[in-house]
């Protein structure tokens, strides 16, 4: 699961309780075969993979109580540690030439320093090459 921007721990948690039903009923809807499987949700945020939760449930549990929280063994460092670098202050990302060569800035203002470098990234606004004087940001 990537992590992006500012995350309210329960938020954090809601949404990796989502993936795993979704995966959970995916798996026991293709096959009649299997009676147990175990889910394991991770956060990744700027390569830092970080257990958010895991869970191990039969077919017949899962029948009987289709929750995630009621199976699910939950990490709480992870939203501490997926949050570390955040930061709320606007920041510069990136500078994009136009044809007469003039420099303008790419900014997404709602999202801390560490999160607008990596969504830039992720977008296509910030090469690699172009990345590397903000490395610093992500430290």
């Amino acid at each position: 699961m990537s992590v992006y921007g500012q995350m309210l721990p329960g938020d954090l948690a809601i949404q990796a309780e989502l993936m795993a039903s979704d995966s959970i009923n995916r798996y026991f809807s293709q096959s009649a075969s299997p009676s147990e499987v175990e889910v394991v949700v991770v956060g990744d945020r700027h390569g830092e993979i970080v257990p958010i939760l895991t869970t191990a449930v039969s077919r017949t549990q899962w029948q009987e109580n289709p929750r995630v929280s009621a199976w699910a063994r939950y990490y709480n460092a992870s939203h501490a540690l997926l949050q570390r670098h955040e930061e709320s202050e606007e920041t510069i990302v990136a500078r994009s030439s136009g044809r007469s060569g003039s420099t303008s800035p790419v900014s997404i203002s709602s999202l801390g320093q560490s999160a607008q470098i990596d969504a830039a990234f992720d977008r296509g606004h910030l090469t690699g090459v172009a990345a590397q004087p903000y490395l610093s940001y992500l430290d």
